[in-house]
């Protein structure tokens, strides 16, 4: 977000993709999405939009965003508490006085110098102190130490988890993400989204004086975004179609210096479909998103590509045929609550398959895209195979 002074004194606030509560020097500031919390917690996860959660007017919990996400990630945690938490083998290293798994017999030849009848040991231990656990309570601290953010309540609350909980594993956002998505347990991946979305909403600084900034704030384009690419691998069949978050870099010119990237690619076979997901209130894109994407079509050398934005309602997907060949296919997903987004996400997934299904069945784009596949291929293969005979 960018605050800008206006000649006449007064101050101009563009907050663009973001929302949330924060203070940036003397000015407090309180951002509002445009969907309903309920909509924010669902698109955080599907394990989150699944929470049930206790009606925050019983439980004095305000009506802000954040103590919505707080009060969803105290009580995922709690509830993490109360089933058990997980449990892992721990590698330890002590000296002792008996033995214990395997011997270090350096350390321990080191011991017996030091006239110490002590054995050093490796072992692992079967105990709670695992990853998940540890980042968890890493978030839960956080938590804790922005009094400025969350209220006392839900403080003390926090406190109270943070008890049963092993010492906090300090640990950036990307962390807790990386373990949710490898998780099996759903508690424990609603848990560790939460976690996440905690972690990177408290992880800001002030741009001009470069100081951690008091404020908690979440991308809602980042959110759109992965809420589109989770519908896609769970609507499309993994073995068929191949779907990649913010996918490498192509080249828009023959001189290979404009690069573009979509923030989805979906594939099925050798035909690609780029997607584009923008967290914008409009009814028709404007002129700039339709150049961005037909740039995408040129680059990746397809004849469609997909503009995602929210709405409301249900409205069919809208075309733009340009005089290039290319189709420009603009879709709005309905998020004023979990059941409209289950029935928009499916409607995405409903339009891309059609499209892909019907690029597949060109089979001159297939013959020109399976040629210069071959052709890459022959490069990397002569490479390697001149790389063996300079190393023999």
């Amino acid at each position: 977000m960018e605050l800008r002074l206006r000649p006449d004194g007064s101050c101009e606030l563009q907050a663009k993709h973001w929302v949330g509560v924060g203070r940036f020097g003397g000015l407090n500031l309180r951002i509002v999405p445009k969907i309903p919390d309920a909509a924010v917690l669902a698109l955080l996860g599907d394990e989150v939009g699944r929470l049930h959660l206790v009606g925050r007017a019983s439980v004095g919990v305000a009506a802000e965003l954040q103590e919505l996400i707080g009060y969803a990630f105290v009580s995922a945690v709690a509830q993490l508490c109360r089933r058990g938490l997980r449990r892992d083998y721990v590698p330890r290293e002590e000296v002792l006085t008996y033995a214990r798994g395997r011997i270090d017999v350096r350390r321990t030849g080191l011991e017996h110098v030091s006239a110490r009848v002590k054995l050093a040991c490796a072992f692992e231990d079967f105990e709670q102190d695992a990853e998940e656990n540890r980042v968890l309570a890493y978030a839960v601290q956080r938590l804790l130490g922005s009094p400025m953010v969350f209220s006392a309540p839900l403080r003390k609350g926090a406190a109270e988890v943070l008890r049963g909980l092993p010492s906090p594993l300090p640990c950036a956002a990307a962390v807790a993400g990386r373990l949710a998505s490898r998780s099996r347990d759903p508690f424990y991946r609603a848990a560790l989204r939460l976690a996440e979305s905690v972690l990177r909403a408290l992880g800001f600084s002030d741009a001009a004086t470069g100081e951690e900034a008091s404020g908690f704030w979440i991308d809602m384009n980042a959110l759109f975004q992965a809420f589109v690419g989770r519908a896609l691998r769970t609507g499309l069949p993994t073995e068929e179609y191949s779907i990649t978050l913010e996918p490498q870099e192509r080249f828009l010119d023959e001189e290979r210096s404009v690069k573009v990237r979509p923030d989805v690619l979906v594939r099925r076979r050798l035909a690609e479909l780029p997607i584009d997901a923008k967290y914008k209130d409009v009814r028709d894109p404007p002129s700039s998103d339709v150049y961005q994407v037909l740039a995408y079509c040129r680059a990746f050398r397809s004849p469609a590509a997909l503009i995602v934005v929210p709405g409301e309602g249900t409205v069919p997907p809208c075309p733009i045929h340009c005089r290039g060949g290319e189709t420009v296919w603009t879709l709005r997903l309905d998020l004023r609550s979990r059941a409209e987004m289950v029935s928009s996400a499916h409607g995405v997934v409903s339009l891309a398959r059609k499209l892909l299904e019907h690029r597949s069945s060109s089979s001159p784009v297939d013959g020109a895209r399976l040629q210069e596949t071959n052709e890459k291929l022959d490069r990397v293969l002569a490479a390697l195979s001149a790389k063996q005979e300079d190393s023999c």
